[in-house]
């Protein structure tokens, strides 16, 4: 992929982006607006990102945040992604660490980074503990999905979802990356809220996908091969694979290892599903020999 690290770099950063050792993650969270409750976002001109990094070895544990699933870890090095892809307005964030043995340690820190002014502390340390919440201060307030009611955890919702990831699949297994990602798009309007990007920012991310997909220089693991669970507390389904991470798993030709993790919601007044949140994750070749030893 051309410049794939830079552009992941931006979207969670992507949702859009983080390199964070031998990973590089990317977020992004949407945006939903109805005229009774607009979302409110500022320029960003104090923008504040928070990272949330698991380190130890031994440990095998998934991370939540507001009971989205950012990050399953195996642990061979530390790792570390941004939350702001699951945090939708200030206050109070709760974060979870669902572990399958040794309880790893979690820290999260606060970075401030403008022009003329860095700013870095640590806010949040787990300390043994398997849960607990964090303050953050962001400069917007949006909708998403906390409007929403919780989604029905019966076999129509699951039927739908997966149906709609099928049909992603489709697109990806066929190189379609222009219909694939314009699916995506109100997820990246939220992104560039989230971030602070800049519309080209955002313009390059989208093209360097669409060009990825396009190419085709991958193979995938089927969707019949995986599972729709919900999360968010109950207002958000995603797809997980055999590997235990969310989205649809891209093997490409050069040994990197691609996660599409994408998040449905139901909007109020709608009755079907919607993309929300888009999660883009890039495993490097090493990272990846590791894990599998």
């Amino acid at each position: 992929m051309t410049n794939l690290k830079a552009m992941i770099r931006f979207y969670y950063i992507l949702l859009l982006f983080i390199m964070a050792q031998n990973t590089v993650y990317s977020q992004a969270t949407s945006v939903k607006t109805s005229q009774t409750k607009q979302n409110k976002a500022t320029g960003n001109n104090d923008h504040l990102t928070y990272t949330v990094k698991v380190s130890e070895g031994d440990a095998r544990c998934q991370i939540l945040i507001n009971d989205v699933p950012l990050m399953y870890y195996e642990g061979r090095g530390d790792r570390s992604f941004y939350a702001n892809g699951a945090i939708l307005n200030s206050g109070s964030q709760s974060i979870k660490i669902v572990t399958e043995g040794k309880t790893p340690l979690v820290t999260i820190t606060e970075t401030k980074n403008v022009p003329r002014e860095y700013r870095q502390k640590e806010i949040w340390k787990n300390e043994g503990s398997l849960q607990g919440s964090f303050i953050a201060a962001v400069p917007y307030d949006i909708a998403g999905w906390k409007y929403n009611k919780a989604l029905p955890n019966d076999k129509t919702i699951q039927t739908e979802a997966l149906k709609w990831f099928e049909q992603m699949g489709e697109l990806l297994k066929n190189g379609k990356g222009s219909e694939f990602m314009s699916q995506l798009v109100p997820a990246e309007k939220t992104a560039a809220v989230l971030y602070n990007l800049k519309e080209e920012e955002m313009t390059q991310f989208h093209n360097g996908w669409t060009g990825y997909i396009n190419k085709k220089n991958y193979t995938m693991i089927p969707v019949s091969e995986c599972k729709i669970e919900i999360v968010g507390n109950g207002k958000l389904v995603h797809l997980v694979n055999k590997l235990k991470e969310g989205g649809f798993v891209l093997k490409a030709n050069n040994g990197q290892m691609v996660f599409l993790d994408i998040y449905l919601h139901l909007p109020e007044h709608k009755t079907k599903l919607e993309p929300i949140l888009a999660n883009f994750k890039e495993i490097t070749t090493d990272f990846k020999k590791a894990r599998n030893n």
